[in-house]
């Protein structure tokens, strides 16, 4: 399951997000294929994981939306 979010970060922000997502998620994120990515010409970030997980996926969404409030 693909999820997305537009955010405007900057290579440090994203280096930031990345190690505190990779952290926190690890047992969800360390996959056989990169899970988190930024696309920093469309300001998207997008993270694959498990199907049917709805509740990490709400888990995720929480702690990126923290993340966007306290950078901006």
């Amino acid at each position: 399951m693909k999820h997305s979010w537009l955010l405007r970060l900057t290579p440090a922000q994203f280096d930031k997000l990345y190690k505190g997502l990779r952290g926190r998620f690890r047992f969800y994120l360390n996959l056989a294929f990169e899970t988190v990515t930024y696309d920093p010409k469309s300001d998207c970030l997008t993270i694959h994981i498990p199907f049917g997980n709805n509740d990490l996926a709400e888990q995720i969404s929480t702690y990126i939306n923290g993340f966007a409030q306290a950078i901006y």
